[in-house]
């Protein structure tokens, strides 16, 4: 195959912390390169260095046979060089032939030629075989065929190395497995893909090559038929998975900490009602659209509900808001951790500090105590950073998700909330996030998940509810909680 990229002896460093060191990296056209490794092992690093946001310190990277020793976006652009994001980036009202062309529209004069550009994204859509209404606004269909949008964009600018950035994250196993067959697609049609993800079993089915890093290094590279789940497991955190935490099964004990009765939100929740037990993580399974995170969002008082009452240790509270919901002790760790979790920009310590300033009588910081809490949970949560005051912008996905972690532990919550927990966590990570919840859990807590991932529910959960159209629709316990009785209840099958 042709090379159509080749990155050698790349470092990046940031002061005193080395996030690339001496990596190499190569991708071929028609080639589906994955890379994977803990949050914080570098490919971050990469991509932006390969997208042109940073420059490395070292290194060369070789472009269709150019030697560049920086990229800036334009001239990545230029070079047919599209990265999307894990986020979908989209303008919601305008239809999805406008998105796609956005930036690069026909035009006849100075007006924009939409018949040229609808013909165009029909004629897109047909060659990449993608069942999608080009007519249709991109606010009306599902995450995961705004994300093939995102892939079509790219093409349309005429792509040829595609970078693809944890794209599945928070799909069902159908929306990932259609975003899979896309890119399936488009490397058959000659575009070099590279394509990061820490779901492994995706990396089985498409990758050709696979490079793992891991605390800034290449440690392997291995062609699709030469590794094993395990070993590239190992790889990426440095020991064998067998060895990885198993939470207890604690089961309900007989005290009750958060009541929900007759929950609803106009047709998006319908009327549902449970408890939480002190001590218990209660699982929330369902497929994406069951009403799992509006229920969440009802539940803090992010949105208002249109009928139902809560209580906490059988008091009855009203909540108009977060801050009132964490003023009596109920965190939530939302699904969108970049939109509605953290405060970009600003500094780990005050990330961890946000719930805590709620509960302040007066606008005078401790900034001396305020330092020394943060470092307590950096430290007990193995928060990856310098300093405190390292902005959360700097820190991988899992870190993050650490953080916001922090900011509840930090307030002593009595429930928490956990929405997609790991989404876009590496496997060390995971891991290191099961146990603080089990840890919780241990100390009285009470804990609500909500997951896609049916293996984490399985894993975490005492109990499970699971959401279909808006309502609950089972319970299931013990030896129950299994994948195949989850979702035969999550799409509605009689079991």
């Amino acid at each position: 195959m042709e090379q159509i990229l080749k990155v050698e002896n790349a470092v990046k460093r940031y002061g005193t912390v080395v996030a690339l060191s001496d990596v190499s990296f190569e991708l071929c056209a028609g080639e589906i390169h994955c890379l994977v490794g803990e949050n914080g092992a570098g490919k971050s690093t990469l991509i932006k260095m390969l997208s042109g946001a940073i420059s490395p310190d070292e290194g060369v990277l070789t472009v269709f046979g150019n030697e560049y020793k920086r990229l800036t976006p334009a001239l990545a652009r230029k070079l047919g060089i599209e990265t999307i994001y894990q986020e979908n980036i989209i303008c919601p009202d305008l239809p999805v032939m406008e998105n796609i062309y956005l930036g690069i529209e026909s035009r006849k004069g100075l007006l924009v030629d939409r018949k040229k550009m609808r013909d165009a994204a029909k004629e897109l859509v047909e060659r990449i075989g993608v069942d999608i209404d080009v007519e249709t606004p991109i606010s009306k269909i599902s995450p995961a065929q705004q994300k093939i949008v995102q892939v079509l964009k790219a093409l349309a600018k005429n792509a040829k190395i595609l970078i693809l950035d944890e794209p599945t994250a928070s799909f069902s196993k159908n929306e990932i497995d259609k975003v899979l067959d896309i890119v399936v697609k488009v490397k058959n049609t000659g575009t070099g893909i590279l394509f990061i993800s820490h779901h492994l079993e995706e990396v089985f089915k498409i990758a050709d090559r696979v490079t793992v890093l891991k605390d800034g290094e290449k440690v392997a590279l291995h062609d699709s038929a030469d590794y094993t789940e395990n070993q590239l497991i190992s790889e990426m955190i440095g020991r064998d998975p067998s060895s990885f935490f198993r939470k207890k099964k604690h089961g309900k004990t007989s005290d009750v900490t958060l009541e929900i009765k007759n929950y609803s939100r106009d047709s998006i929740v319908k009327d549902v009602s449970f408890s939480v037990h002190k001590g218990e993580v209660l699982g929330i399974a369902g497929m994406v659209g069951s009403g799992r995170s509006e229920l969440a969002r009802i539940i803090v008082g992010a949105d208002k509900k249109s009928s139902g009452e809560l209580l906490l240790n059988g008091r009855k509270h009203s909540i108009n808001g977060p801050r009132a919901a964490m003023k009596i002790g109920i965190g939530l760790l939302p699904e969108d951790r970049k939109k509605d979790g953290n405060i970009s920009g600003q500094s780990i310590q005050d990330n961890i500090m946000m719930a805590e300033f709620n509960y302040k009588t007066n606008f005078i910081r401790n900034f001396s105590k305020e330092n020394l809490i943060a470092k307590k949970y950096i430290d007990l949560l193995k928060i990856r950073t310098p300093d405190a005051k390292n902005s959360i912008n700097n820190l991988s996905g899992g870190n993050q998700q650490k953080v916001i972690l922090a900011r509840w532990l930090a307030v002593n919550s009595l429930v928490l909330i956990f929405d997609e927990p790991t989404r876009g966590v590496d496997v060390g990570a995971k891991e290191e996030i099961y146990k603080l919840i089990d840890d919780m859990v241990e100390n009285g807590k009470s804990v609500i998940m909500i997951s896609s991932e049916l293996p984490e529910l399985i894993a975490m959960s005492d109990r499970v509810l699971v959401m279909r159209e808006g309502s609950v629709v089972a319970e299931v316990t013990g030896d129950d909680i299994n994948e195949e009785k989850l979702m035969m209840y999550s799409i509605g099958r009689n079991i």
